[in-house]
């Protein structure tokens, strides 16, 4: 220990004990659908903006509306990950620019509260999974809370 401040922490070798893989929880359209039926409008806001720009909820809650950018072929999403600090582009559907021009003149971050206060990543992704359940939607045997939608013959364009 050098002036306060220790060398290396004392967990620093120790293997994880859980490791998540959210690659096989799949939203499909008929899954949307069934949600929305189910869900508030402000719910179904946050996982619009979940399955479009497939973005982990910690970093769903902190998109900013003036993090979208315009480019010759529509807008799109610049934001730094939270996980690895990494520049994300991400090419906003039709989906994602409805809800980009419903939200309210002022709002300053996309998913808010019913009260349009900003959410905290455990909540919004405790909603999803609440109205999930109240919509009788099966995630199957993985419980995680990415958000993604299967497009049939959707393709990413050079941004």
């Amino acid at each position: 220990m050098e002036e306060g401040k220790l060398k290396e922490h004392h967990c620093r070798k120790l293997k994880k004990l859980y490791q998540s893989n959210r690659t096989e929880i799949i939203w499909t359209s008929g899954d949307v659908a069934q949600f929305n039926k189910h869900a508030p409008k402000w719910v179904q806001r946050i996982l619009t903006a979940g399955c479009e720009t497939g973005l982990r909820a910690a970093d769903l809650v902190q998109v900013k509306m003036d993090q979208f950018e315009d480019t010759p072929h529509g807008k799109r999403l610049r934001f730094r990950t939270s996980n690895r600090g990494q520049i994300a582009y991400i090419p906003a559907t039709s989906a994602l620019e409805k809800l980009i021009a419903e939200t309210p003149e002022g709002q300053e971050v996309l998913p808010v509260s019913e009260l349009g206060r900003p959410l905290m990543a455990r909540w919004a992704s405790n909603l999803i999974t609440k109205w999930r359940r109240e919509a009788q939607i099966p995630l199957g045997s993985t419980a995680g809370r990415r958000l993604c939608l299967i497009r049939a013959g959707r393709r990413r364009q050079d941004w």
